[in-house]
């Protein structure tokens, strides 16, 4: 994934901790030294036992960087109740990798940004490679489109190419330097009459929640 490359991860998450195997896996990336940003409901808010497990620059099923370059979560803060615009989430994690990866920085969204073909969004999607999902995949310099308030975030369309796997993703840009997030991957909107648009949630809403964030998990 180029400059950065730790800074994105798969995340595996199992509802109950008890089981072996997990049963979900999404994308997340680091916004702080133990900090990681993915979607909401990549979140078992409704289990008293889930336990999810990050490993930055995953390829083929371990990381680049090393079996020790893993974290498990201890504790996650998000909108469990969540629309399209606010689907985000921060996890802690037991290690701090982002001492040693680096993280990315985040921004709130700004309207007179659309239609500007700068953004990335990386993320482990289940439609390629054989095993599915086991490489990053990365879209480039495409446009976000259209920006609207939804829950007590923004979401945030586009049409670059998605899939299974990569909810949690972040959609980011260079910023003087800086890879900047201003959402994290949730999904599709598919209004009746509309074309079909993939999205993710921003707005102060995520701005807000990594501040929470750095300043509760340095």
């Amino acid at each position: 994934m180029g400059q950065g490359l730790g800074r994105v991860g798969r995340l595996f998450v199992w509802t109950d901790a008890s089981r072996p195997g997990w049963d979900n896996s999404g994308t997340a990336a680091l916004l702080g030294t133990r900090t990681i940003l993915t979607a909401s409901h990549m979140v078992p808010w409704g289990s008293s036992n889930w336990k999810a497990l990050f490993i930055p620059a995953d390829y083929n099923g371990s990381s680049l960087y090393g079996s020790s370059a893993a974290s498990w979560v201890t504790n996650a803060q998000g909108y469990s109740n969540h629309s399209q615009g606010d689907d985000m989430a921060v996890m802690r994690l037991a290690v701090a990798l982002g001492d040693s990866f680096g993280y990315f920085g985040n921004r709130t969204y700004n309207s007179a940004w659309q239609d500007q073909s700068v953004w990335t969004l990386p993320g482990y999607p289940g439609d390629k490679d054989n095993p599915p999902a086991e490489r990053p995949w990365l879209h480039l310099n495409f446009p976000i489109i259209d920006d609207d308030n939804d829950g007590a975030g923004v979401e945030l369309e586009y049409r670059a190419d998605a899939y299974h796997g990569q909810s949690g993703a972040p959609v980011f840009a260079w910023f003087n330097g800086s890879p900047d997030v201003v959402g994290t991957h949730s999904g599709c909107e598919d209004n009746f009459g509309e074309p079909r648009q993939n999205c993710a949630a921003g707005g102060a809403a995520l701005t807000n929640l990594v501040r929470w964030a750095r300043s509760t998990w340095p």
